[in-house]
């Protein structure tokens, strides 16, 4: 059988501590990570700081808004992807 993918727990904004959030993604060493840049306490490119400094763990960002520069910004910082929300949807 093929390996079970790990998952990690979801921190809701409410008990959001970013020094748990990294003991826990690095405690799971999740195979993809999910990660919003505007967090309560910290911006979530400083998460994605400390993240690239463990490894390589491919990480996509979500976004509320996100310009041209933003988006370079974001891949020179080592992002795998990004994904602008609320996604649009028809009417």
């Amino acid at each position: 059988m093929g390996r079970q993918p790990q998952w990690a727990a979801r921190l809701s904004d409410a008990d959001w501590q970013h020094l748990t959030a990294l003991r826990l993604f690095h405690a799971v060493q999740p195979e993809l990570a999910l990660l919003e840049v505007a967090l309560p306490r910290v911006d979530g490119f400083g998460i994605l700081r400390q993240v690239r400094q463990a490894g390589e763990n491919p990480v996509i960002m979500l976004a509320a808004c996100m310009d041209d520069i933003d988006r370079l910004v974001d891949l020179q910082m080592g992002t795998d992807a990004s994904v602008i929300h609320p996604f649009p949807t028809p009417v």
